[in-house]
């Protein structure tokens, strides 16, 4: 089977302090998210918002994990999960704040409930269409989903990335190193049963890139390191047409992170090349075959 890229479990020592500094950003961006809210009542605007702080916050919690060395799927998960939860917070506990100015005795669930009473007024063709009770719960629970959704996503996706242990280094360069034409299903067959990286490497080159499927490789490597191990994946892309008329490129990841040597990828790249050569030579016979199929066809108008 193939030797593929496992996490190691680890953080940088930088994580925690850069946990605790995302943490306490997300307080003032949440007055900052009640404040423009309050001062733009437009649903729209508020729905724009809502997605620009679930924006950051995942901006935030990937930083925190690329910058903080994280390779812990469950430590990448709570620092998702946290700021969304603290920026939630700061946003209730600030309203109810500024609610309070007028009543200082005003609790917090109190506070809620008034809210729910009050609700919002959405104001169509002059006429104001009120929401409130329930459907402000329904609100609620729609921009708690769009805050939550994208950071522990994009936290965990980030500390699965492969690493290098010994440099201290994400495999961050991304290389497309082969666009291999899928002439049968034989080819792709072959893809799934490898069990080496040298079998994916042995798949044979085709006679002509007329096809509509395509065996993408992709080579992750450490930036300026080439002679360290790379990670390879290889993907089944399908040329479809879409319901617009456009052609759309749907992937299929058949590999995922194969550890690949300094000697495979150079063979990797001799592959590449291989096939380039190949399907120039392909793209120039078509040529010239056209030109000859041109030429006899001109020579047979002048004869009739």
């Amino acid at each position: 089977m193939f030797e593929t890229y496992r996490q190691s479990g680890k953080f940088g020592v930088g994580a925690i302090p850069l946990w605790i500094v995302g943490i306490v950003i997300t307080i003032p961006l949440a007055v900052l998210y009640v404040i423009l809210l309050e001062m733009i009542p437009l649903i729209y605007v508020s729905f724009l918002l809502t997605l620009v702080a679930g924006w950051l916050l995942g901006w935030m919690a990937w930083s925190v994990c690329q910058w903080g060395h994280v390779r812990n799927t469950m430590i990448a998960w709570l620092i998702g999960l946290s700021l969304p939860i603290v920026f939630l917070l700061g946003k209730y506990l600030f309203q109810w704040n500024v609610w309070a100015v007028n009543d200082p005795n005003l609790g917090f669930m109190e506070h809620l409930q008034e809210r729910v009473n009050t609700g919002w007024e959405i104001t169509r063709r002059g006429q104001a269409i009120p929401i409130n009770g329930f459907l402000v719960y329904i609100v609620w629970l729609i921009e708690a989903g769009i805050i939550f959704f994208r950071s522990p996503f994009r936290a965990a996706s980030q500390a699965g990335e492969p690493y290098s242990e010994p440099l201290k280094q994400w495999a961050s360069e991304q290389e497309q190193v082969m666009v291999l034409p899928i002439s049968d299903a034989a080819m792709i067959s072959q893809i799934k049963a490898a069990s080496t990286v040298d079998q994916l490497l042995e798949i044979p080159i085709p006679k002509s890139d007329e096809a509509t499927k395509f065996a993408v490789y992709n080579v992750g490597s450490i930036p300026g390191q080439e002679m360290e191990d790379a990670y390879l994946s290889v993907f089944l892309m399908d040329l479809v047409v879409g319901s617009n008329g456009e052609v759309e490129q749907k992937l299929t990841p058949l590999v995922q992170n194969a550890i690949l040597t300094s000697a495979q990828r150079h063979q990797l790249a001799e592959n590449a090349d291989l096939l380039k050569e190949a399907m120039e030579e392909y793209r120039q016979a078509v040529e010239e075959e056209l030109a000859a199929a041109d030429a006899t066809e001109e020579i047979e108008t002048e004869d009739a």
